[in-house]
C-alpha cells in the first residue's frame, strides 16, 4: 500500500524556520507519509546535504520545479509564489492544501501600532494581501497557539476550518555541556521586541552587578544601537555581540546553550519560535505579560509587566539565576509537553488524514 505524500514548502527564505521544517518532515515520517521539503535556494547552503533528509526540492527557478505526485501540501511560510505551487499540485485535483498561518491579521488600526514603521506596515499589508489569497485555496489553516486561534476566529469568524497544531522542533543539541554565562537577546532586532530597552537594561545590571556578561546574536545589522556605552561593554568583555548575518542552526544552538536567561519582554507577539526553541535547549526565559507566553509560563518569576522598571527585571532574572538547575528542567518540560515530535505527532497525522479524507 502507498504512503500519502506530504510536501512541506516555504517559498521565503528564513533561517529560523529551518528547525520547524525538519520538525514537520521528521514528524510526517514517524507518521508513516512520504514527506518532501519545498524551500527557497536560500536554504540550500545552510542545509547538511549529506543528511537523512533526502527528499528535498529547491525552488530555482520557480519555472523549471518538478514536484511528486503530492497528497497534500503544507504551506509553512507566506511567499509569492505559495499560489503558483498550489496551482502546480492542484493538477492532481484531490490535492489538499495546508496553511501555517503564524501571525494572524488583527485589525488595521492594530496593525498599525503593532508594525510601528511604514517599511514593517508595508511589509504586513504585502503579507495580508497574500495570505487572502493562500486562505481562499486551502483546506484547512494551522494556528500555532491559543492566543493565534483567538486572534483568526475575531478577525475571520468561522470563515475557514482551522485547527489549532504548537510550534514544533525537532529535538536538537548544542555542541556540548557549555557553561551557562550570559543574559542573552537571540532573536532579529525589532521594536515589538523592545531591543532598545534590552541595552538599557543590560547597561543598568552592568553597572548593578560587575560579575554578569551578556550576549546578543542576530542576523540584524545593529551598528545604530552601538552607543559609546555598549561599545565600552563590548571592549570591556561583559558582552558578546553576534550581528548582520544569517546564523546557522548549529551556531543558534550554541548561543542558547550559553544562555542562563533569554530576553523576550516583547511588546506583542502571537506565538514564539524563540521560546520554543530556547525551551528544548533547556534555556529559561524572562517574558512579557502576553497570553502567547502565559499560555506555558505558569512560574510568576518568569512573567514580567511591560512597564517593569530595571530593578524588576533584575531582581527576577537573578530569582532564575539563583535557582538555574530547577529553571533548566522546567523549561524542558514545557519543551516536552507542548513543542516536541511526541506530544504531537498523533494530532498532526489525525489532521492531515481528515484533510485528505475530507
Amino acid at each position: 500500500m502507498s504512503r500519502e505524500k506530504i510536501g512541506i514548502l516555504s517559498g521565503k527564505f528564513s533561517i529560523g524556520l529551518l528547525s520547524h521544517i525538519y520538525a514537520f518532515y521528521e514528524m510526517g515520517n514517524k507518521c508513516n507519509f512520504e514527506c518532501y521539503m519545498i524551500l527557497a535556494n536560500g536554504y540550500r547552503k545552510f542545509i547538511d546535504v549529506d543528511n537523512e533528509r533526502k527528499n528535498i526540492i529547491y525552488i530555482n527557478p520557480i519555472y523549471k520545479i518538478h514536484l511528486p505526485k503530492l497528497d497534500c501540501l503544507i504551506i509553512y511560510n507566506i511567499s509569492y509564489i505559495d499560489n503558483i505551487i498550489i496551482d502546480k499540485i492542484r493538477k492532481n485535483k484531490l490535492a489538499k492544501v495546508i496553511f501555517v498561518y503564524h501571525e494572524p491579521w488583527t485589525t488595521w488600526k492594530k496593525e498599525l501600532v503593532r508594525e510601528h514603521t511604514p517599511i514593517n506596515i508595508i511589509k504586513a499589508i504585502g503579507r495580508h494581501y497574500l495570505a487572502n489569497r493562500i486562505l481562499k485555496k486551502a483546506d484547512e489553516i494551522w494556528l500555532p497557539s491559543k492566543h493565534a486561534r483567538e486572534i483568526f476566529t475575531q478577525y475571520y469568524g468561522e470563515k475557514y476550518q482551522y485547527a489549532e497544531i504548537p510550534l514544533i522542533f525537532l529535538r536538537e543539541k548544542s555542541n556540548g555541556n557549555e557553561d551557562r554565562k550570559y543574559f542573552s537577546y537571540i532573536a532579529t532586532v525589532s521594536y515589538q521586541k523592545r531591543f532598545k530597552e534590552f541595552l538599557d537594561f543590560i547597561a543598568y545590571a552592568s553597572k548593578r552587578n560587575k560579575q554578569l556578561k551578556f550576549l546578543i546574536a542576530t542576523r540584524s545589522n545593529i551598528e545604530k544601537y552601538l552607543t559609546r556605552e555598549i561599545k565600552h561593554m563590548i571592549d570591556a568583555g561583559c558582552l558578546e555581540v553576534h550581528h548582520g548575518r544569517e546564523l546557522s542552526i548549529a551556531e543558534i544552538n550554541y548561543y542558547y546553550s550559553v544562555t542562563w536567561c533569554n530576553w523576550l519582554l516583547y511588546r506583542s507577539s502571537t506565538q514564539s519560535g524563540v521560546f520554543a526553541k530556547a525551551c528544548m535547549l533547556g534555556t529559561p526565559c524572562v517574558v512579557s505579560d502576553l497570553p502567547a507566553f502565559t499560555e506555558y509560563v505558569k512560574n510568576k518569576d518568569q512573567i514580567i509587566r511591560m512597564d517593569a522598571s530595571n530593578e524588576e527585571i533584575y531582581s527576577k532574572i537573578m530569582m532564575i539565576k539563583n535557582n538555574l538547575t530547577c529553571e533548566i528542567e522546567q523549561a524542558k518540560k514545557i519543551y516536552c509537553k507542548n513543542f516536541s515530535i511526541d506530544a504531537n505527532a498523533d494530532l498532526f497525522k489525525e489532521r492531515i488524514i481528515n484533510v485528505i479524507n475530507g
